[in-house]
């Protein structure tokens, strides 16, 4: 198994169509995200999928490069009230409506899976999550 720790990896299968980019940048917040430099040596036409622990990654002037970022840590807002919303976001970057799910943030497609953990042991009207993404060309 390989982390992409601040790296991208060119996945090429003609056999089976494919070519394109997988990238994967350090947290936003404990490490040190270096998604320009990450991003170096993918051609800018090439097809981008990025892996980022913290969705916030969006406020990058480099996430325009990227064509579909795959994101958790918000839990998906973990405790979420009726009529008001996600107590707590965990992302200092998106509005209360993207905790969770899928939007676009211009071109660029994001998915913020709930995931199956949480802050403290608690979890209402945002339950845990495994996402199976089909992505097709």
């Amino acid at each position: 198994m390989e982390v992409l720790h601040n790296r991208a990896l060119h996945l090429y299968d003609p056999a089976r169509c494919l070519d394109l980019y997988l990238a994967g940048v350090d947290d936003v917040l404990e490490g040190r995200p270096r998604l320009g430099d990450t991003l170096l040596d993918v051609p800018t036409a090439a097809p981008l999928i990025l892996l980022s622990h913290n969705p916030d990654i969006v406020a990058s002037p480099q996430i325009e490069r990227v064509d579909v970022v795959l994101s958790g840590h918000t839990h998906g807002g973990q405790i979420v009230v009726p009529f008001w919303g996600p107590a707590h976001t965990q992302a200092e970057h998106l509005s209360r409506k993207n905790v969770a799910g899928y939007f676009r943030h211009g071109c660029t497609h994001v998915y913020i899976s709930r995931g199956l953990g949480e802050g403290i042991p608690m979890r209402f009207r945002a339950g845990p999550q495994i996402a199976l993404i089909h992505i097709v060309p």
